[in-house]
């Protein structure tokens, strides 16, 4: 689970550096979606780790940390083209979901399947909404 978690906090650190750097057609409609996106990217992110703490598990928060061990680059640049956000934003999704349909939960996380389940329903949702942007 921690290797989700650290794909998460750099997926919202992407999502939110696409979200002030896009330029392109349809910037408003993906501007607005970016929004919702970190917003709600950050509610997993308090989730899971809230979890761990309340199971009493170790868990690493840090975005150094997360940058280092995470399957996702950071996205970097002044201004970033529309399509490439788009196609980024996929991109980490997807490899993200990948993760969460393998992930195997240890009996110590409890509960975690409801909230691995929300994020998966989730990102289902938003590659769909982000592909048909396209």
């Amino acid at each position: 689970m921690q290797n989700i978690l650290n794909d998460l906090i750099v997926y919202r650190s992407n999502i939110q550096s696409m979200h002030w750097k896009m330029k392109g057609p349809g910037f408003l409609a993906i501007h607005r979606l970016t929004d919702k996106m970190y917003s709600q990217i950050d509610e997993f992110i308090d989730l899971i780790a809230e979890k761990f703490i309340q199971r009493h598990l170790e868990v690493e928060t840090t975005l150094a940390n997360a940058i280092a061990n995470s399957s996702l680059k950071e996205t970097k640049g002044m201004t970033i083209p529309i399509d490439k956000c788009i196609e980024d934003l996929v991109s980490q999704a997807t490899i993200i979901l990948e993760k969460a349909e393998k992930e195997e939960l240890p009996k110590e996380l409890g509960a975690m399947y409801v909230i691995v389940d929300e994020l998966r329903d989730y990102l289902e949702k938003t590659i769909w909404l982000l592909e048909k942007s396209i």
